[in-house]
């Protein structure tokens, strides 16, 4: 199932596709947060997220203009943030192993205060599952998006999607109850 964008934003797509700047900044604009808050979560606590969602939006104005249909502007550019990420993720721990070790390293910063204690819980136990079932959890939470929306964001078959995402919760729900194995 698509999820059809509302008739201003359909409109805007299509502007910004035909090269119109305005309706880029636009639609910029209207999904910097989502975007931002799930580069965030994909990275955990990372210092260059903000680095992860700019050049996702870079990628998004490149290409846009070869984008075939507005419908699937959202899955398009989530993808577009996923691999992003993935991307950043792959380049964090080649760094790592060609980094010298030095005492620095071995300073954590403080965790921020968090008011919520279970959010807290929950964003430490998304950190803990694989990358492929974090992603969808997130993706998830970010958009009620359907299995064949997720599939063509992961790049995975839907039965591969339905698969993941009931093991990412099972063990989400695990972690939750403390059970670390």
């Amino acid at each position: 199932m698509r999820h059809e964008p509302a008739p201003d934003l359909a409109a805007t797509i299509e502007r910004a596709r035909a090269g119109d700047q305005a309706a880029i900044r636009t639609l910029i604009e209207l999904y910097q947060g989502r975007v931002g808050r799930f580069v965030l979560a994909m990275l955990g606590d990372d210092s260059e997220w903000e680095d992860v969602a700019q050049a996702t939006f870079v990628k998004m104005m490149l290409g846009i203009e070869r984008l075939q249909a507005g419908d699937i502007f959202e899955s398009w550019l989530f993808r577009i943030a996923r691999n992003a990420s993935l991307d950043h993720l792959r380049r964090r721990r080649w760094r790592r192993l060609f980094t010298s070790w030095e005492p620095r390293h071995g300073e954590v910063a403080a965790p921020r205060e968090i008011e919520d204690r279970r959010l807290a819980q929950v964003e430490q136990a998304l950190t803990k599952l694989p990358v492929d079932q974090r992603e969808l959890i997130l993706l998830m939470r970010e958009n009620d998006w359907s299995y064949g929306d997720l599939a063509r964001i992961t790049g995975v078959t839907a039965t591969a999607v339905k698969s993941r995402l009931f093991r990412a919760r099972s063990r989400l729900r695990a972690l939750m109850n403390g059970d670390e194995s």
